[in-house]
């Protein structure tokens, strides 16, 4: 059921803006404090840090600054919001065809951009994070960091995301204009990713996954997608390089299914933007103080990663 229109003030709104804004800042500034400050923390402190290895230490703090402050500061935005993110985690009432063919459309948005992203040497102005222990189940740490791993970026980070994105930015957004709300949270988003080779990539991976939420009033679709693609994502990566074509067969694939459901018609695919593009409400938006704060930190790391590092 969607929600009924509000009116608001301009000032209101911009409290209203502020209030998960904040939180979206905090959510952009510790991943880049992590990002470029890991290397200096583990040059000082070799080896184990309170016997603790720096693989699993890793693992830890990335959930500590990836998924519990911010679900925890979020929550706080979105009761002083009054969003009741139970609402959106109602079943959206699709079948397995139609949430298979948006995994796939998902994971084609996502790779291909990705792909092209890499292709233009923009991974080469990025300070890569390397998993070395991804695949390797040698001790029970590797298999404890592996573990880890999976239950962090591939299930809590995509659950984090989408209950971050669509079901609190999105949908107060939403409230100045429904597809403001998918294209602004989209871009807030993209300017969130810590990698800068994902920021094309996850821009129009937001907008596709907005756009299902706002269709199905529920973010239970993707989150599926979400976690599909980065289920992908680590498939893809630890195929050997001798078996490259087995990851053009995988990839091929969901271009087919992507192509087969919606040609089947099991699913509506309808991306109206009535109202995406008006320039008050982006005004509103961008000059609201939390906002310019995470453009700041946004540009801050666009400008490292092409000077540092």
């Amino acid at each position: 059921m969607s929600e009924a229109p509000k009116t608001v003030t301009r000032k209101q709104a911009k409290a209203s803006i502020n209030h998960f804004g904040r939180s979206l800042g905090f959510y952009i500034l510790l991943p880049l404090i992590v990002y470029y400050g890991s290397d200096l923390f583990f040059a000082r402190f070799p080896g184990t840090v309170y016997n603790y290895s720096q693989d699993i230490l890793g693992l830890l703090v990335s959930a500590l600054v990836l998924v519990i402050i911010p679900l925890t500061a979020f929550g706080l935005s979105s009761i002083f919001l009054h969003l009741r993110i139970g609402d959106y985690l109602k079943p959206a009432g699709i079948t397995k065809t139609q949430q298979i063919t948006l995994n796939s459309i998902g994971a084609v948005i996502s790779i291909s951009l990705y792909a092209a992203m890499s292709a233009i040497g923009l991974s080469s102005f990025t300070k890569g994070i390397s998993y070395d222990y991804l695949g390797i189940f040698t001790s029970q740490e590797k298999i404890l960091c592996n573990v880890l791993y999976i239950l962090l970026f591939v299930f809590l980070k995509p659950i984090s995301d989408e209950l971050i994105f669509r079901g609190i930015i999105q949908r107060q957004l939403g409230h100045y204009g429904r597809y403001f709300g998918v294209l602004a949270s989209a871009f807030l988003y993209a300017i969130a990713q810590t990698d800068i080779v994902m920021i094309i990539p996850a821009f129009f991976t937001g907008w596709f996954l907005s756009h299902i939420t706002l269709k199905y009033h529920s973010i239970r679709p993707t989150i599926r997608i979400s976690i599909f693609i980065q289920i992908f994502y680590l498939v893809i990566q630890q195929i050997p390089e001798r078996m490259i074509w087995l990851s053009i067969i995988l990839i091929v694939m969901q271009f087919l299914l992507a192509g087969f459901g919606i040609s089947r018609k099991a699913l509506r695919l309808g991306f109206p933007m009535t109202g995406a593009g008006e320039w008050p409400l982006w005004k509103l938006l961008l000059t609201s103080s939390s906002i310019l704060v995470c453009l700041f930190l946004f540009m801050i790391h666009i400008a490292a990663a092409f000077t540092l590092l």
